[in-house]
């Protein structure tokens, strides 16, 4: 054997390599690598080839041939040859002999398997000789031998065949030999269907029918086999027990045989099982029931005291957990431990004791009595003591109760005033009374304890006791032995002092008797008594005026007067003693004795049964013949129930008038509308409410009582309203302020009048809301003050209309020819000049358009609308203001401003009003005033935003909410109308907008306006260039009243081209049309004599094809007039003052449409 090195200091593959050589070296198999093709050199060979041939292995590795040349002739071929087989399958096996180094030979058989060709030995083969002499040798004697194997073949199967058990053997390759009838039998098979069946075949069939093995539940046989199999390989070792499914248990063992197969025994063992599962089970049930008992059990050594066992109930009553791995001793739980001693003296003499009383502790110290009953026992050679224990702290406590309860007993029978007395089972006395022995005072020498009741009885009798027992004595007893069988209670007799005795018997459930005795002499003269009271009851009722009824506290009919029966004569037949109520009424409904139950009567009746369980109930009813009658029910104290009935027809009869005439004055006063009221002169309580009335003062008179004070603003002055109506009587129209229930005050106009009624003052009153006549006087000086400031608009107006006309004639000329000097003059400077002129005439042009739009509070049109251009049109309006009042003025306009839709005139109106306003605030103050605007855009939020802020004394924040407020002013009244704001804030909602004022750091006033950015695009600015001369031309009459106005036109008109001709007026230009056609007429619209709308109707009435061919110049857009003809009749038209290049396009147009 080579060398191997210390395993401590291989590693973990040296170690494997040393390993699988020493394992090779003591193996009887020898494993070689050899070459698959040629003469098949060694490459390598295991060392055991030395142990098995005596050959050096290194020596066959070396030369090729000396493997060839050991081989036994008659098998040279045989190794030498290659078979078909290593080639298709890879693998061969051959049998020969070697020989050794001693000479003689060895079988070897050699199996060969061909490596991969892509592995790491590929293009080899892996071979492994075995030893197989011992087999060859064995072959010789086989022959021999089978004859006797045949034999003793014969009497196996005998002994087999005969076993009890069930037998089966296996050969090494699985296969059953040998199978006897026991064995098939236990699966309802023959022998012959098992033998020659494989393991596999035969287990499957086996596994169909098993329940169970090793505990393991088989639920699916085929899935669950292979498992099967693998367990069948341990039952040499490891026998298997098994329950098949009709219920027997099997144990299956075996062993394996010689020659690699196995032998198994079947054995029946359901007796066994049925026997263990029964110990088992009681086992089970056995500490099942020993852990749940709640007697506390446990189990301890004899001599050391070591608790071995202790139950849940045992921990429990010492409070330490269970189970527990502590190691405890049964002196631990002794007060005193010494107590053990006799204890266990007596133990080892009698061998159990029962009911030993000991004081024992708790693990928290608490000391209570327990009552022990231990038995001495053997368990694993020891002696051990099993005890269980009684708790007697609930029975110390019980028994010294019993004793207190026993003694309060006798103390309290001994001072009942009834006789009392017990007798047992066989009626003999245990014990009674004193008051006992007093009822039976004529035989109280022989009432002793354990004295018979008869003989007592019989005493009694003898000594003439009993009255109702003189002279039938022996008839009374058996009586009275009867009574007490059957343990009547409630006898009453008479005894001969004159005594009545009341006498009770009562059975105690150990079957004695308890008799108790009761003097009832007062109650019987109570009821001889109250019978004659009855009775005298008994006549007055029935001599009652009123029907009377007495019903039980179970509402059956005790007794009811003759009245009574005749006020129910329809169902008097039912009103016997003992009819219950429900029964009487829903008989008198049934037969339609009450008018409200007709058509409904379980309802009428459930409805008077719940009435009736209300205490003290009444009500009123009307019978079928017409009358009416009051019942009235009141409870006794026993719960039984009174009932009185009363004809009170006539009384229903003058309420029915009286309610008629009551209805007819509160209709009136409910329907009036004028709120009334009638309350108490002193404390102001309300006795009336009119609907009215407690509307106004916003109250629900069903949640009264309301008091008049409480509704006045001030209570002072409910007391002057008093002390003057005191005097006066009568008070009209006083005017005082009221308070409603919600807290809001109001105005109203009273009149009150005091009366007297039943007795006391009471003020009757309406009361008239001044509220809506309050505030329609308001509303009224409102609209009188609106009015006025109207009207100065207007005249405003008129005036502003009528000077603009006046100024637009000239500013027209001066627009108009500065222009066209612009347009004609050769000379720069002249040009430069007229350029100037040409500014300042349209600067004063757009200021009175400005005027004129502010001024005609027209419809809003919406356009695109440049927001800066708003914001310089109205500083040219107010530019002057500004400069004269010394204010600096500044503008930062935003140069990337997005285009508005909205009314340019209106918005233009809107920031005039603020800078004006800013001015006048700012007029007279200290320093220098300033005013800033600012315009921006603010894409985020996509607003369009323009502020004008100043430094003038700033909005106060007490009116800074109602600055928006129409005619809300805090100017001079001379100086402001408080509409400016109003308009604005009108204007800036209705393009979507807002208006506000913001918080400044100094003083001040800052505007804010808001525009949401617009989402269509801006309209494209018409072109303001002269037309090419190239344009077309056309024959132009111009009609205008003023000389110069008609000279400009045509000047401007002729510079372009065009044949032009004049008129003064209109009747000039009439006659012109009745003449000569004309491309396009231009005329004025206010002119003497034959104006623009004068010559419009004669033009339609004369030469309407005219018509299309006219447009309008006007300097009024202001009257009423000029507006609704200009709208009217859908002329074109241009205000003035005119701009030659509007004029110049408008006359193109209309050229082009007056062609068409």
């Amino acid at each position: 054997m080579p060398d191997t090195p210390q395993a401590a200091t291989l590693s973990d593959d040296g170690m494997e390599q040393v390993v699988s050589a020493l394992a090779c070296h003591h193996s009887s198999v020898i494993y070689y690598l050899a070459d698959r093709e040629g003469t098949r050199p060694f490459n390598w060979i295991s060392s055991n080839f030395e142990n098995i041939t005596g050959h050096d292995p290194q020596a066959i590795v070396d030369d090729g041939d000396f493997f060839l040349r050991h081989i036994h002739p008659d098998d040279a071929f045989e190794v030498d040859r290659r078979s078909d087989r290593l080639h298709d399958t890879g693998k061969d096996s051959r049998e020969f002999r070697v020989r050794t180094a001693d000479g003689g030979y060895v079988w070897l058989r050699d199996e060969l398997r061909a490596t991969p060709d892509d592995g790491p030995a590929g293009g080899q083969l892996f071979g492994c000789m075995s030893d197989i002499s011992a087999e060859k040798h064995a072959e010789q004697k086989l022959t021999e031998s089978n004859r006797e194997c045949e034999r003793l073949s014969r009497l196996l199967r005998d002994a087999v065949e005969g076993s009890p058990h069930g037998l089966t053997v296996r050969d090494a390759d699985g296969s059953l030999l040998i199978c006897n009838r026991a064995y098939s039998q236990i699966y309802g098979l023959e022998p012959d269907d098992l033998l020659g069946k494989t393991r596999s075949e035969v287990g499957l069939m086996i596994m169909r029918r098993i329940r169970q093995y090793d505990g393991i539940p088989v639920t699916d046989p085929e899935a669950e086999f292979e498992g099967w199999l693998e367990r069948l390989e341990t039952i040499a070792d490891n026998p298997v027990e098994i329950e098949l499914d009709d219920g027997r248990w099997l144990l299956a063992s075996g062993h394996h045989t010689p020659d690699g197969g196995i032998a198994l025994t079947r054995t029946d063992i359901t007796k066994q099982k049925r026997v263990e599962l029964a110990l088992r089970e009681s086992e089970q049930r056995f500490r099942y029931l020993l852990e749940s008992h709640p007697l506390p059990v446990y189990i301890v050594e004899l001599e050391s005291g070591k608790i071995l066992y202790e139950s849940p109930a045992s921990a429990k009553m010492f409070r330490h957990e269970w189970p527990s791995e502590k190691e405890r001793y049964v002196t631990d739980y002794y007060v005193d431990p010494t107590d053990r001693a006799p204890y266990i003296e007596e133990l080892r003499a009698t061998g159990e004791i029962r009911g030993f009383d000991i004081l024992l502790k708790r693990e928290d110290g608490t000391e209570f009595w327990v009552s022990a009953t231990s038995k001495v026992l053997t368990l694993d050679k020891r002696q051990c003591v099993i005890s269980g224990l009684i708790d007697l702290t609930e029975r110390r406590q019980r028994e010294e109760e019993l004793r207190r309860i026993r003694e309060t007993l006798e103390d309290a029978i001994e001072s009942l005033s009834e006789g009392f007395a017990l007798f047992d089972s066989e009626n003999k006395l245990l014990l009674c009374n004193t008051r006992y022995r007093d009822f039976h005072q004529v035989s109280a020498d022989i009432i002793e304890p354990g004295m018979d009741w008869v003989d007592l009885i019989e005493s009694d009798l003898e000594k003439g006791l009993y009255v109702e027992a003189l002279g039938r004595e022996a008839d009374w007893l058996r009586d009275r032995k009867k009574m007490r069988r059957e343990l009547q209670t409630n006898l009453e007799y008479e005894q001969s002092d004159g005594r009545w005795v009341s006498g009770a018997n009562r059975p105690t459930r150990q079957g004695g008797i308890v008799v108790t005795l009761t003097d009832i002499t007062d109650r019987k003269a109570q009821e001889t008594e109250s019978r004659q009271s009855r009775e005298m009851l008994e006549d007055a009722i029935e001599a009652l005026g009123e029907g009377f009824v007495i019903w039980d506290d179970s509402d059956r009919l005790m007794m009811c007067n003759q009245q009574y029966l005749e006020i129910n004569r329809i169902c008097a037949d039912v009103l016997e003693p003992g009819v219950h109520f429900e029964e009487f009424m829903r008989a008198g409904a049934e037969r339609g004795q009450y008018v409200d139950a007709v058509g409904r009567v379980d309802e009428w009746v459930e409805e008077r049964l719940q009435a009736r369980r209300q205490p003290g109930t009444s009500a009123e009813y009307q019978l079928s013949n017409g009358r009416w009658i009051f019942t009235t029910t009141h409870t006794t104290r026993q719960g039984a129930k009174v009932a009185i009935r009363l004809d009170i027809t006539d009384r229903k009869e003058m309420e029915q008038a009286l309610q008629e005439s009551e209805g007819l004055v509160r209709r009136v006063l409910e329907s009036c509308p004028v709120p009334l009221a009638m309350n108490r002169l002193d404390n102001g309580e309300y006795i009336y409410i009119s609907p009215s009335n407690a509307d106004l003062l916003g109250i629900d008179v069903v949640d009264g009582p309301f008091f008049s004070p409480d509704s006045y603003v001030d209570p002072k002055i409910r007391e002057s309203y008093v002390n003057r109506l005191r005097k006066e009587k009568r008070i009209n129209d006083l005017e005082v302020q009221r308070i409603r229930a919600d807290g809001t005050s109001f105005w109203v106009s009273m009149s009150s009048q005091l009366i007297d009624y039943k007795g006391e003052e009471m003020i009757v009153s309406s009361i008239f809301d001044l509220t809506e006549r309050n505030a329609v006087a308001e509303e009224m000086a409102r609209q009188r003050q609106a009015l006025y400031q109207s009207e100065k608009l207007s005249a405003l107006g008129s005036l502003l209309a009528s000077v603009a006309h006046e100024l637009n004639n000239p500013l027209s000329i001066v627009v108009a020819q500065s222009m066209l000097l612009e347009e004609l003059a050769s000379d720069p400077d002249i040009s430069k000049r007229a350029t100037k002129i040409s500014t300042a005439a349209d600067r004063c042009a757009r200021i009175v358009k400005t005027f004129l739009a502010m001024a005609r509070q027209e419809p809003a049109e919406y356009r695109a609308v440049k927001l800066n251009e708003v914001v310089k049109s109205a500083l040219d309006v107010t530019g002057h203001a500004l400069r004269s009042s010394g204010i600096e003025v500044s503008s930062r306009l935003a140069s990337d401003l997005p285009s508005l839709q909205g009314d340019a005139d209106q918005l233009t109106q809107v920031v005039t009003n603020l800078i004006l306003n800013a001015q006048q605030a700012m007029e007279g103050m200290e320093g220098d005033g300033w005013l800033k605007i600012t315009t921006s855009h603010r894409p985020r939020t996509r607003e369009l935003v323009v502020k004008i802020k100043d430094n003038g004394p700033g909005i106060g924040t007490d009116v800074r909410s109602r600055i928006f407020e129409p005619f809300f002013t805090t100017k001079k009244m001379e100086a402001g109308t408080g509409i400016g704001l109003a308009i604005c804030h009108r204007i800036i909602e209705s393009h979507g907008g807002t208006i506000s004022v913001e918080d400044t750091r100094d003083s001040g006033a800052s505007f804010a306006i808001r525009f949401p950015e617009s989402t269509r695009s801006s309209e494209e600015t018409p072109s303001t260039e002269r037309p090419e001369a190239s344009r077309a031309t056309f024959s132009i009459l111009v009609v205008d009243d003023e000389a110069d106005v008609l000279d400009v036109l045509a000047d401007i008109l002729r510079g372009d081209g065009h044949d032009v001709d004049t008129a003064d007026s209109g009747d000039a230009a009439l006659e012109r049309l009745r003449d000569r056609d004309f491309a396009v007429v231009v005329s004025d619209l206010r002119m003497p004599g034959l104006d623009g709308p004068g010559l419009y109707e004669k033009l339609r009435q004369e030469l309407p094809a005219v018509i299309p061919k006219l447009m309008f110049l006007t300097g009024d857009t202001m009257s009423a007039g000029a507006k609704n003809f200009l709208d009217e009749s859908g002329r074109p038209y241009l205000e003035k003052p005119i701009n030659p290049r509007e004029l110049r396009s408008l006359v193109r147009q209309v050229a082009g449409n007056g062609a068409r």
